[in-house]
């Protein structure tokens, strides 16, 4: 009887042991609120009892959203890829317990923004210069105008697919803008680009 009481004991002593390594790891992680496409925001474990806590791993749910530049720190960088809820998830392990813990980010549309080239780079008269407008924002640029601000007017090609020529006759200089339009409607500020229009190239003598 008193081998069966000792054996019970020992069971129950390791079982308190277990339970207080367990209960030792505390972890609220904290997030953005909101990131728009494009954006990065830190991340922190919050952790407490931090000499047991040996490794962390962070999340996020679902993957396409968003990734971590270093999703085994206790504190990093979220950056937003997509649109949606990110349910940014951390396990913390004392390398026999672990404890898992999230904070949530919403990841809204990006703001359009658009960048303006030009198409011989030092065009001269008689050239056909080729003006490019394209999208660089978070959130996709589906329509776009070109125009002309200042320079001799010149007669701009309609725009397909952010594309438009002009074909300059006179020397001078010339300036040009490009807006963008998303899915919704929201348009991007004005890209602009100067171009200068140089004497045509003399011919071999």
């Amino acid at each position: 009887m008193s081998r069966f009481g000792r054996r019970h004991q020992l069971t129950i002593t390791l079982g308190v042991l277990a339970l207080s390594g367990c209960t030792g790891i505390s972890i609220e992680p904290s997030c953005p609120n909101e990131l728009r496409v494009g954006e990065s925001g830190v991340v922190l474990a919050n952790e407490q009892n931090t000499g047991a806590i040996a490794r962390y791993f962070w999340e996020v749910i679902p993957p396409g959203v968003g990734r971590f530049t270093d999703p085994l720190a206790p504190s990093t960088t979220f950056e937003a890829l997509a649109e949606g809820e990110a349910i940014l998830r951390l396990t913390a392990s004392d390398g026999l317990y672990q404890v898992i813990s999230q904070c949530q980010t919403r990841v809204i549309a990006g703001e359009v923004e658009v960048a303006l080239s030009a198409d011989p780079r030092s065009p001269t008269v008689g050239d056909e210069v080729t003006l490019t407008c394209t999208s660089v924002g978070g959130a996709e640029a589906v329509s776009f105008v070109i125009d002309q601000l200042d320079g001799t007017p010149l007669d701009i090609t309609p725009v397909s697919e952010g594309v438009a020529t002009v074909s300059p006759d006179a020397t001078g200089e010339y300036t040009f803008r490009c807006t963008g339009e998303d899915a919704d409607g929201s348009r991007s500020d004005p890209a602009v680009l100067d171009v200068t229009i140089r004497p045509p190239r003399e011919g071999p003598r």
